[in-house]
């Protein structure tokens, strides 16, 4: 289960309040935190020589899903997770060797 500011930052901080407190649950996680904007956009990911598309989507989605699991580090640990990304989907396009 996602905590409280990954709750806030997907559902908004309005929705996860509410939640919360259906749940019985502390406030204090989301109650003077700012929701973080991703330090990443699709067109640094372009600039890195992935066609624009779903491809682009997805590497963004999967770097985003990394930072919440993180607890949305900086922007240098999302470089490196944007690196991990990037040779994992190079590594998925490379032709099979076997052929």
């Amino acid at each position: 289960p996602e905590g409280p500011r990954a709750l806030a930052y997907r559902e908004g901080p309005g929705l996860a309040r509410d939640l919360l407190l259906l749940e019985n649950l502390s406030l204090d996680a989301i109650s003077s935190w700012q929701t973080p904007v991703l330090p990443l956009k699709g067109g640094e990911i372009v600039a890195r020589g992935i066609g624009a598309g779903p491809q682009v989507a997805g590497i963004l989605r999967a770097v985003e899903t990394r930072w919440i699991a993180e607890g949305f580090p900086d922007r240098a640990r999302v470089e490196a997770l944007l690196e991990a990304q990037l040779a994992a989907a190079n590594t998925l396009s490379e032709p099979d060797p076997q052929g």
